[in-house]
């Protein structure tokens, strides 16, 4: 994102525009839903800072936290990823070669990595206990420890710059990119082995699946991480399970029945029914059509996150993050 960018809300029912809020410094992350306010990050100079503004408020976002920076970051830095629980940042820079994760909360680095060549899909599992990270086809897994993240796996990766997801159990890797999936199970190591890059276990590959290729279609787990919801290139919702033989023990992965409301909602579909159908009509729950989404407003779906009656449209071609409020 730029280093100077607004937030606007909007009402979708009465069509108007209830807020802007100018934001200074490069943000970090998404921004993400806390009671009725979203929060955001931003980065600057020597600390990392935690706002807060009401969804329909017109005050001047709220500082909430501001933490330090080490003071000898490459000039080069980028922020990729941020833990906003933990306030863990990811960063790469690209021309020292190398990728951070820094421990605002406690000022230490938790990582600090040489690469080769440029690394992509920066993710940290839900809890914080794994990070991950793609360079040069290879996805690298690093488990927490009490000395910072250690190498724990590397899965060979055949998909260019892809998503990265762990699971909320931190049991399965969700890898996705174009038009395919691969669902991942992280096996546990050996009870001894070298660290070396050259010499760490894989994981083992449980399944493949098709998307729709677009963002629409990205791939969700659900809340207990035992199941991932996608959509096919016919326009069908459909669900693996990540499942263990009772007798063998052996992981394996089952294909679910089509349904239009997985359980465990997945974030690009409304839990009040709201839908945005093909014409790029935004529906309510009669299916009345509330507003029509102007050409540079239709995000794709792992840019566009439900929550209540708000839609939160959040992708790169928009110089403005948008938050519509719906109501019927």
């Amino acid at each position: 994102m730029p280093d100077n960018f607004t937030i606007c809300i909007y009402n979708v029912h009465s069509g108007t525009h209830i807020h802007s809020h100018p934001v200074k410094g490069k943000v970090v992350g998404n921004i993400w839903t806390h009671g009725k306010c979203l929060r955001f990050a931003t980065m600057n100079p020597g600390s990392i800072t935690t706002w807060e503004v009401g969804f329909t408020s017109g005050n001047t976002p709220t500082e909430i936290e501001s933490l330090p920076l080490p003071d000898n970051l490459p000039h080069d830095s980028h922020p990729y990823s941020f833990h906003p629980t933990l306030c863990r940042l990811a960063i790469t820079h690209s021309n020292s070669g190398g990728v951070l994760v820094w421990d605002a909360r406690y000022s230490k680095f938790l990582l600090d990595e040489k690469c080769n060549c440029d690394c992509y899909g920066f993710s940290f599992s839900p809890d914080g206990r794994f990070f991950m990270y793609e360079e040069r086809w290879q996805i690298y897994l690093w488990k927490e420890s009490p000395t910072g993240y250690t190498l724990h796996r590397k899965l060979s990766c055949e998909i260019e710059i892809p998503w990265l997801f762990i699971s909320p159990n931190g049991e399965s890797i969700l890898v996705c990119g174009g038009s395919v999936l691969q669902l991942w199970h992280p096996m546990d190591p050996p009870t001894s082995f070298s660290r070396e890059r050259h010499d760490v276990p894989t994981g083992q590959l449980l399944g493949s699946a098709y998307t729709c290729g677009e963002g629409d279609g990205c791939p969700r787990f659900t809340s207990d991480g035992r199941q991932v919801w996608y959509i096919t290139d016919r326009g069908e919702v459909n669900g693996l399970a990540v499942a263990e033989d009772r007798k063998s023990g052996v992981i394996k992965l089952e294909h679910l029945e089509p349904t239009s409301q997985p359980p465990n909602t997945p974030p690009w579909s409304s839990s009040r029914g709201y839908q945005v159908v093909d014409d790029r009509w935004v529906l309510g729950l009669s299916g009345k059509r509330l507003l029509w989404l102007p050409p540079y407003w239709r995000s794709s779906g792992v840019n566009r996150t439900w929550g209540g009656r708000f839609l939160a449209l959040l992708h790169g071609e928009l110089l403005e993050v948008v938050i519509l409020e719906l109501e019927e």
